[in-house]
């Protein structure tokens, strides 16, 4: 699962119903989740992923036998997050998206060996937190989701006053925090 939230800054036109401002807010966190899982999710599954976020290296053993299993046919590929590419195929199907007016949060159906905290102890005290390399958030990915949220809040917030706005409307902002 992914714990990031946007915070929004909106000013809300006089006569703007708060249920309707929450229903922007909601639509606008949804767009930026799904924005997220078409669009950076892949990204992690990618050869230069390593470098781009930062993953923990795997060890000379593991990467000998995943291109060993490679040539055996029971592994997909040598990039970091994919083994047989199960976690990768399971990732990137539809997610569950449920979006509030303050936070979205999205659920990955993934195995369960991707998990955000692993057992530190016994055979696989030096595997590395999948979870948390599968959904970690670069610093100008992260203002590109904010971004994406305040653009379709902008365009929703236009639409519900009916198109009145003779210029653009800049009425929301928005911050991004990580944990």
């Amino acid at each position: 699962m992914i714990y990031y939230s946007i915070t929004f800054r909106p000013v809300i036109p006089p006569g703007f119903s708060s249920r309707k401002a929450k229903e922007i807010l909601r639509a606008a966190l949804r767009s930026a989740a799904e924005y997220w899982h078409a669009e950076m999710l892949p990204g992690h599954f990618a050869r230069d992923a390593r470098g781009k976020y930062g993953y923990q290296p795997r060890s000379e053993r593991y990467q000998g036998q995943k291109v060993r299993a490679r040539g055996r046919g029971k592994a997909a590929d040598t990039v970091d997050l994919v083994y047989s590419g199960l976690a990768r195929d399971s990732a990137l199907k539809p997610p569950r998206i449920k979006a509030y007016p303050t936070r979205a949060r999205l659920d990955l159906l993934v195995p369960p060996y991707i998990n955000m905290r692993p057992n530190r102890s016994g055979k696989r005290k030096n595997m590395p937190a999948l979870g948390d390399e599968m959904t970690r958030v670069i610093y100008r990915e992260a203002h590109e989701l904010a971004q994406q949220a305040v653009v379709e809040a902008e365009v929703l917030l236009a639409e519900a006053l009916g198109g009145k706005s003779d210029k653009p409307h800049k009425s929301v902002t928005a911050f991004f925090h990580g944990d």
